[in-house]
Order: structure tokens, then C-alpha cells, then sequence
């Protein structure tokens, strides 16, 4: 399996380049590109939720079929993945601050 490091900081070059290894073992093929729709390249509902749990997994971030639908292109997917690793690390930085009691500046999503 091609995991990643566990360390949230990841380049969208590094994301692109898993989601796009990802879905060319699911496919069984590697002719595509990134600007391609998963779905006209043949993605069923089962690969989808296969993708998504192993997108999830490697990244630790929270998405769903939905999002795969949403962005249905390898560089879509990966912005969106580089989006929520972001506000994910965001939201841990305001956790840790109110954990140790600290009062910062305010942030709004």
C-alpha cells in the first residue's frame, strides 16, 4: 500500500501524486490525467467508497462520496484533500490553545 508519512504536512504535489497512484491501481490503468473525470474513466460506487476510505486513511481528514462527486477530477480531489488538511490543522492549533488555556486572536472559517 502507498501510505504516506503521518505528518499532516503535505505538499499538493504529494496528494495529486497519491490520489492519482490511488486511482490507477483501482482502475487497473494508468491513462488518465488529472484533469479527467473519475466517473468518465469508468469509477463505480464501490471504488468510489474505496478511494475515499483510503483517502481518508492516508490523510487523516474526513470526507465522503460527496466530495468525491464535487470534485471529480485527481487535481480537484487533491485541492479539496489540501483544504481540509489545512482547516483540520487550523482547528488543532485552536484546540491546543484552549487545552493550555491560552487566549489568542480569534479566527473565523
Amino acid at each position: 500500500m502507498n501510505k504516506l508519512p503521518n505528518n499532516n504536512d503535505f505538499t499538493k504535489k504529494e496528494i495529486e501524486s497519491f490520489v492519482s497512484k490511488k486511482l490507477a491501481e483501482i482502475l487497473n490503468s494508468e491513462n488518465f490525467s488529472s484533469l479527467d473525470s473519475i466517473f468518465d474513466l469508468g469509477l463505480n460506487s464501490i471504488q468510489v467508497t474505496f478511494l475515499v476510505i483510503n483517502i481518508n486513511d492516508n490523510f487523516q481528514v474526513d470526507i465522503d462520496v460527496e466530495d468525491i462527486i464535487e470534485n471529480q477530477s485527481v487535481s480537484s480531489l487533491s485541492n479539496k484533500i489540501d483544504s481540509v488538511i489545512k482547516v483540520n490543522r487550523l482547528r488543532g492549533n485552536f484546540d491546543e490553545q484552549k487545552d493550555n488555556g491560552e487566549e489568542k486572536d480569534k479566527f473565523y472559517l
